[in-house]
């Protein structure tokens, strides 16, 4: 039987400004830049911030939703698969 090992690389957010997901990862959690990119089919800049091992991919894309309002209060959006 083959075994296969699977490691974390990296989480995504969606975030609405990219500039200021950066400074709050950085200033609240510790995150440094890692880098930055642009992600043509999704019409998104992006960037990756890490801390030690751990790794986000923060992306703004153009014309996005908010997060709807049923979603922000954490015991309700547990409820929600994918989460």
């Amino acid at each position: 039987m083959i075994r296969s090992v699977f490691a974390f690389h990296h989480g995504g957010v969606s975030v609405p400004d990219l500039e200021a997901a950066i400074a709050w990862y950085g200033e609240m959690l510790g995150f440094a830049l890692e880098h930055r990119f642009f992600i043509e089919k999704a019409n998104a800049k992006a960037a990756f911030v890490k801390n030690g091992s751990l790794r986000f991919e923060l992306f703004e894309v153009v014309g996005a939703a908010p997060l709807p309002d049923e979603r922000r209060f954490p015991p309700s959006d547990l409820r929600t698969h994918g989460n």
